[in-house]
Formats: structure tokens, C-alpha cells, sequence
């Protein structure tokens, strides 16, 4: 998180989900004067948010109904999908990049890019995003990020895998 932090100047968080939210559990600060207003703990819609997309990106079919049957896609901002058919098409988009954009999707003027860490299974994990205001962030910064969080992603799993040591 520090390493993906002092390449962007920006803020990044670490969340999981927990049912139908995301909860972040940690988070660096941006170093610039105006920045998101976040908070470790918080829990968030897992439809409008960028790590909230990115981890249902990673469920199969039938995880991924559990989750999203019955759930009210409210819009927070012009921005957010309320659509349900519009949703799984974004999803099966970030599958195939790897790498999801929030792009105010939750708050206004907020936008971030995030990407799944997964274990040595495959299977979500958590997901790592940089996040910072939409007027310092243009709509190409985040695609720009999608290299760098996809690495941050694959050192948080190549760490978490030498900590649990070897799998069985």
C-alpha cells in the first residue's frame, strides 16, 4: 500500500467484502491538501464502489446472485449503475481487464481504480485502490493507475503467500 501511495501521491485503501459491502480495513493518506474524506471500518455499497466491483468481478455465477438478489441499486450520483443488466456487463469487463475505475460512481468527484488480491486458490480476497478527487484525477489518471494497482494486487498476494507459507 505504501509503495502504490508514493508512486500516485494519492489516497489507497485495502477493503474486503462482507456481504453486500465493502469494509476498508486499511488505508495511506493522500499527501495532497485536498483529499477524500475516508475512514477504516467504514463499510460501503459493493455495487457503486471501486473495490466493492472488483470483488464481485471475482464470483462465479451463483455467488454473485446471492449477493445481488433483492439488493435496491439506489444511485448515490448521476453516475452510479442502477441498472442490474448494466452491472454484470461492467463485470464481466473488469474480469477481463483485471482492473476495475469508480469513476463517481458512489461520491461525487471522488474516482478511483482498484483491483482484486486474490489467494493462492484464486479465490477474492481483497481488493487495493487509489482514490483522489475527480478534478485532479481526469478521466484518463485512473487508466493510467491500472499498471500500478495491478502490481500493488500481486505483491499483496505474493506477500500474503509467503506469510501463510506453503498451501496444501
Amino acid at each position: 500500500l505504501e509503495a502504490l501511495h508514493r508512486q500516485t501521491g494519492e489516497t489507497v485503501h485495502l477493503g474486503v467484502l462482507r456481504g453486500r459491502e465493502i469494509i476498508y480495513l486499511d488505508k495511506v493518506e493522500s499527501r495532497q491538501a485536498v483529499r477524500m474524506n475516508s475512514q477504516i471500518g467504514n463499510a460501503s455499497p459493493v455495487y457503486c464502489t471501486g473495490v466493492g466491483k472488483a470483488a464481485l468481478s471475482t464470483l462465479d455465477d451463483e455467488a454473485l446472485e446471492v449477493i445481488l438478489s433483492g439488493m435496491d441499486l439506489r444511485g448515490f450520483t448521476p453516475q452510479t449503475i442502477t441498472d442490474r443488466a448494466a452491472l454484470l456487463v461492467e463485470l464481466v469487463t473488469i474480469r477481463r481487464s483485471g482492473i476495475a475505475f469508480a469513476r463517481e460512481d458512489h461520491e461525487p468527484g471522488i474516482r478511483c481504480a482498484p483491483a482484486p488480491v486474490f489467494d493462492a486458490g484464486r479465490a477474492f480476497v481483497a481488493g487495493v485502490s487509489v482514490t483522489g478527487p475527480a478534478y485532479r484525477v481526469g478521466q484518463d489518471r485512473p487508466d493510467g493507475w491500472a499498471p500500478l494497482v495491478r502490481d500493488a494486487a500481486r505483491a499483496i498476494m505474493a506477500d500474503l503467500s509467503a506469510r501463510l507459507g506453503p498451501q496444501r
